[in-house]
């Protein structure tokens, strides 16, 4: 049985949307006990993404983006503008070793809850602000999603087809912030066991984005010029692309970077002439006559099921690999032989396929352990098992909104 590398570190999660919970909830499948505060007046807004029954009067619990990226914590309800919610939150913050929110820069200091009261409660403790723009600078106080992130971080100017807009990328940039705010706690803590003492740490969204795009940046500072958008495309290597095969919106990706590859590819198309023809037979060539090239692979896998297109070229030793859906992902033979998702049953939307986390340790932990908590579902446990409120005391929360089970109607979500 592995370890939990994470056991006995405790996170109060406030994060919202998918950015944070992203990355606290790999925290959790690495054994952190991870409380996710919400309010029965500010729900987290992901809980209102493409429910399935709004005229339900749990729709805040169907859910599917909150659902998925929320899994391994438990969820405590707090109104946080309330003297007794903020009394019971920093109470919580005593028994913590991180706190992670992704508001705007001014909230947590507007709640009277920033780092510095925080620390002198618990001066080991880790605060992640995961702002859009940073604690400092012109823009600290504006606020942003994943858009914002791929335009300003430069990630859309670079993404797209050419002579075409730019394109959004929306699922990567809310991931890689909640990966990089992991990386940052892990090393928080890691300091923590030399030092004792805790940190303020200042993540600014946009940026951690912005920094993969190095490799752009340099280039535009050596040569002045700015690379124009090449979609699937490579700046060297041809073919590379996506090609369509046998179905509706079917594709599968091959990207040969070797003469002696490309002499494979087109052996196997049935073109071996291919192999010395002028126009094809150096990657020079081929890049210069690269349109003409996708045209002739995409009329060999327009007939083809996309496996036996991937499978082939693979076998060529060949990157190629098939776009697959959702569905597709759940019967991939290759992910289900690696366990890739894991059954969770959940109140109100049952029993579920998720993802699991593509990390396999020897001797450590790292998996789905448990759905995404409905909202203040861990209340009772939270205030009186870890913070030893009676039962009275939580009642009185309860009949005054600062803790609840349901969304108090005519609130909003955060």
């Amino acid at each position: 049985m592995g370890k939990d590398l994470l056991k006995n570190i405790r996170i109060a999660d406030l994060t919202h949307y998918r950015s944070g919970p992203s990355g606290t909830t790999l925290l959790g499948g690495l054994g952190a006990d991870v409380i996710k505060v919400e309010s029965i007046q500010r729900l987290d807004g992901f809980r209102l993404f493409n429910t399935l029954d709004p005229k339900n009067s749990a729709f805040y619990e169907m859910g599917p983006y909150f659902n998925g990226c929320n899994t391994n914590k438990r969820g405590l309800t707090l109104d946080l503008n309330s003297v007794d919610g903020k009394a019971r939150f920093l109470e919580l913050i005593t028994k913590s070793d991180v706190v992670i929110d992704n508001f705007s820069a001014r909230v947590m200091d507007g709640l009277d809850l920033g780092y510095e009261r925080l620390k002198a409660i618990n001066p080991s403790l880790i605060m992640v602000s995961m702002t859009c723009f940073g604690q400092t600078g012109p823009w600290r106080d504006y606020v942003g999603f994943g858009y914002t992130f791929d335009q300003i971080g430069g990630a859309s100017a670079v993404c797209g087809y050419e002579d075409s807009p730019p394109t959004n990328i929306l699922a990567a940039s809310d991931a890689i912030s909640g990966i990089m705010a992991v990386y940052a706690i892990l090393l928080a803590l890691e300091e923590r066991e030399r030092s004792g003492l805790g940190q303020h740490i200042d993540m600014s969204q946009v940026e951690t984005l912005a920094f993969l795009m190095g490799p752009n940046i340099i280039d535009y500072q050596l040569t002045g010029a700015i690379k124009p958008r090449m979609g699937n495309q490579h700046p060297v290597f041809a073919p590379r692309n996506a090609y369509p095969c046998q179905g509706e919106d079917e594709w599968v990706t091959i990207s040969v970077e070797s003469d002696l590859q490309w002499s494979a590819l087109a052996i196997a198309m049935g073109n071996p002439e291919w192999v010395d023809d002028p126009r094809y037979a150096t990657m020079a060539s081929r890049k210069r006559n690269e349109r003409d090239l996708d045209k002739v692979i995409a009329d060999w896998t327009r007939g083809q099921q996309k496996r036996s297109v991937m499978e082939l070229v693979q076998s060529l030793g060949i990157a190629s690999a098939m776009v697959l859906n959702a569905r597709e992902l759940l019967e991939d033979p290759h992910l289900k032989d690696r366990n890739m998702h894991k059954k969770l049953d959940r109140k109100f939307t049952g029993e579920h396929l998720y993802p699991q986390f593509p990390i396999h340790y020897s001797d450590a932990i790292c998996e789905q352990r448990m759905p995404a908590p409905t909202l203040g579902q861990d209340n009772e446990a939270v205030l009186a098992d870890l913070l030893g409120l009676t039962t009275q005391e939580i009642e009185k929360l309860r009949q005054d909104n600062v803790i609840g089970e349901e969304l108090l109607l005519g609130a909003g979500s955060g």
